[in-house]
Order: structure tokens, then C-alpha cells, then sequence
């Protein structure tokens, strides 16, 4: 993931160091990054931007930073001992950010010094960064205000990013929906109610959300990653209901056990065959846990929706459908049109409206065309109650006023800057300025 935001930096046009343990790893994490699909870069050009180094012995370029993000490992302890490292080579001003995806930021920088701690806060990016609008920014009770704001506005115009500032509680904004919404459907697949084709073809491009869909998403973000990001859940959330709602059925546990975690190790939901006429893709079959050749969904539902043009409208044909498409889509759509069973909105993020930009990029976390609780108004489905929506997440950037959409003049990662520097470092990624004199 580090090699993959250093990229998306790179596009912008910023030098960006990569560090890794050793120089070694990182350039071997950079070739990796160059041969994904989707490709991280706009051009191939925008590689030479990156040159790669080790913790070992590149740590004291930290001094000419303005921006230091941790993106190693999801462990507490690995990312303590990091920020112990990175702290007497952080300049005066520079920012220290991590990109964990759920883990307590306060924790993270647990027995820093004060000044430390209000240059600190989370960067959570997704992935991959150069296509998913949203970044969460979270920071922390000791976070300075204009800490957050040089890094909303820099993230808003250089990289043109989304932002929505989350408070420091579980699954911050967007895991905590999205980890809601996938154990639902993995129920549905597990109870052997739908294929995995069939869930794919109900959750894709029908819906108004990315090609990949629901299985290839998760096989692309690593069942590893899934059931560790719902584990944190379960275990830092206290009510045995909120609880409840993040369990994974076993079927992931299953598939973790035999390493088939997704993308990374080859195979998960989806295994690609090499054949002599060429490659195919197989398909899971959760029953026998073994893979098949892929299957056509048999839901007349879907030829219906196919046929119609409006997004809203296909989502209401789906809604209405009494079959198992219609099942699939209210199970899907209607636990978000109510409170869901986790704490108060004021409890996870900071600004909690209907109807705002926020909401929207929070669906860009999942390449979505609509939010959920948009698409379910726009389809034409009535309120059950006039604040059923009250809870979708909305912060602005800073600067920006609540009755306003207008941008705010950019003021630079430096404090009084008048334009974004070219100066950025992250724990896998770094980036030196040579032409702002600190």
C-alpha cells in the first residue's frame, strides 16, 4: 500500500523517497507496484519520481520532511517501535501520520513527546489510492486544529482527494460501514442462498458500484485484511450487539486457514487457471470449498434491471423483485436506511448530516456511482422516519463553510505557505523537497 500512495503522490508530480526496511525491499515493493492492474500511475514517466532507501540507514533524511506517514504493518507494537525511531529526526514542523485502516490512533503514538503528539494524526487512504476518492483524517485529543487543516487542504487540491474528518473510535468511518455491509452478504453466501457470481452480478455496475463488486474487492483487498479489520471490531467494541454484527461466518476462517486469502496468494473467491488454450477464471464453490468453472447468475431479476437505463430506477426494479434479487438487495440497502446497531453517529465521526458531499465520497471507498442511502431515496423508497438518513457521514475540509461548496485558497502543508510543497516523507514513503528551504 505504500508503494501504491507514493505512486499516486508521484502522479502529482511530488519526489517521493520510498523506505522499507532496507533499500532492497523497497525497490523490489516499487516493481511490484509498477506491474499492478489497475496501474498505479498515470504514466510511466511518474515512476522516476520515486527513488526507493532503507530504515536502516536512510532515517536521518527525515530532518528535510514535511510530512512523515507510517504505512507498515497493521501491528501496534511494529508501528510503535517505527514512530520511536522516526522521532528525533522529525523536523520542528513536520507532520507524522499513519495509515492504519482501524487501529486507535492515540495508541499509535503512545510515549511520544507533546510536541509529537500535535503534529500527529491518521491518514487512512484506500485502496488503491489513485482511483478511491475518500481519505479519513483522524485525529487525535492532542492533534493540533492546524494540523488537520494543512493536511485536509493539501489532500483536497493536490491530490485531490475527498476528505472526511473521523473521531479516533473502531473501524473509524468507512470500515465500520463497509465491514457492516460485507458481513451481511458473506452470510448470504455462506448460507448457500446465493452464488458467488450471483452476489457479484447484484452488487456490481447494476447497483451503480465498481466492476470488481463485492468477491473481487475482497479478494483484491485480502481476506486477511477483512477479518482483521472485523476482529479490531470485535474486540474494541463493548456492546454485544455492535458485536454481533461484525462476526464473519466461518467460511472466511476456513479460507484463511488454507491460505487462500485473495489476489496476493493466487486464489480466494476467484482462482485464475492457466490452460493451454490460454487463462480462466474458476469460481468458489462454498460448499465443497473447491473452484469450478465460472456460472452464469440465474436470476431473471437481473436481465430485467439490465434493460433499464436509470440508475434508481434499476435499483427499485431490484428492490421490489420478489424473488431472491429482491431479498439479496433489502438485505443489502435496508439495514442502512435505519440506525444501524452501532453507536451514535457523534460517537464515530465528526459532522454527521443527510445528504452531504461526504456521504458521497464515502462511497468512492467502494468505487460507488451513488450512496447507499442516496440511491434508496433517488429509487423512490420512503423514509421510515423523516431522520432515517441522519447518520451518513459528512465533514467538510477545513476552511470550508457549512453553507458553502466554495474552495478555500490553498495554503500549503507549511504553515502560511501559499502552494503545496513538494516536500513529503512517509515511513515506506518519503518525500524530500529541494526547492523549499526549510
Amino acid at each position: 500500500m505504500g508503494a501504491q500512495i507514493a505512486a499516486h503522490l508521484a502522479n502529482a508530480g511530488v519526489p517521493v523517497l520510498l523506505l522499507d526496511l532496507d533499500a532492497e525491499t523497497a525497490a523490489a515493493g516499487l516493481k511490484r507496484a509498477r506491474k499492478l492492474k489497475p496501474d498505479p500511475f498515470f504514466t510511466r514517466d511518474a515512476a522516476r519520481l520515486i527513488t526507493t532507501g532503507g530504515f536502516d540507514s536512510d532515517l536521518p533524511r527525515l530532518a528535510g520532511c514535511d510530512w512523515i506517514m507510517e504505512a507498515v504493518v497493521e501491528r501496534l507494537d511494529i508501528k510503535q517501535a517505527l514512530l520511536a525511531q522516526v522521532e528525533p529526526h522529525r523536523g520542528t514542523d513536520a507532520v507524522v501520520s499513519s495509515n492504519t485502516s482501524g487501529i486507535p490512533v492515540a495508541d499509535i503514538a503512545e510515549g511520544r513527546s507533546p510536541a509529537f503528539r500535535r503534529h500527529w494524526l491518521g491518514t487512512h487512504f484506500f485502496n488503491p489510492p489513485r482511483y478511491l476518492q475518500l481519505l479519513e483524517i483522524i485525529p487525535t485529543r492532542d492533534t493540533a486544529a492546524e494540523v488537520v487543516d494543512r493536511i485536509a487542504r493539501f489532500a483536497d487540491f493536490a491530490l485531490g482527494k475527498g476528505v472526511v474528518v473521523a473521531r479516533d473510535t473502531p473501524g473509524f468511518i468507512a470500515n465500520r460501514i463497509g465491514m457492516y455491509g460485507a458481513a451481511r452478504t458473506l452470510e448470504l453466501l455462506a448460507d448457500g442462498q446465493f452464488t458467488v457470481e450471483e452476489i457479484d452480478a447484484l452488487s456490481g455496475p447494476l447497483i451503480g458500484r465498481a466492476r470488481s463488486a463485492t468477491f473481487r474487492t475482497m479478494d483484491i483487498a485480502g481476506l486477511d485484511i477483512l477479518a482483521h479489520v472485523a476482529g479490531d471490531l470485535n474486540r474494541r467494541l463493548t456492546d454485544e450487539t455492535e458485536r454481533g454484527s461484525f462476526r464473519l461466518p466461518a467460511l472466511v476462517d476456513s479460507l484463511i486457514e488454507r491460505g487462500w486469502i485473495g489476489e496476493k496468494a493466487g486464489q480466494g473467491f476467484y482462482r485464475k487457471e492457466r490452460t493451454p488454450e490460454g487463462s480462466r477464471i474458476l469460481t468458489l464453490d462454498p460448499a465443497s470449498l473447491t473452484y469450478r468453472p465460472r456460472q452464469s447468475p440465474q436470476l431473471p431479476a437481473i436481465d430485467a434491471a439490465q434493460a433499464i437505463d436509470d440508475l434508481p430506477a434499476r435499483i427499485r426494479t431490484l428492490l421490489l423483485d420478489r424473488g431472491r434479487a429482491g431479498g439479496s438487495a433489502g438485505r443489502s440497502y435496508t439495514p442502512l436506511r435505519r440506525r444501524p446497531p452501532w453507536p451514535t453517529p457523534r460517537a464515530t465521526w465528526t459532522a454527521p448530516c443527510a445528504g452531504d458531499s461526504a456521504g458521497n465520497w464515502g462511497r468512492s471507498s467502494c468505487g460507488r456511482k451513488s450512496a447507499r442511502t442516496s440511491c434508496w431515496r433517488r429509487a423512490g423508497c420512503p423514509r421510515r422516519r423523516q431522520r432515517s438518513a441522519t447518520w451518513m457521514p459528512c465533514a467538510r475540509p477545513a476552511g470550508r463553510s457549512s453553507g458553502s461548496c466554495a474552495r478555500p485558497r490553498p495554503s500549503g502543508l507549511r504553515s502560511g505557505g501559499t502552494r503545496a510543497p513538494a516536500s513529503w516523507i512517509w515511513a515506506t514513503a518519503c518525500w524530500r523537497s529541494s526547492s523549499t528551504p526549510r
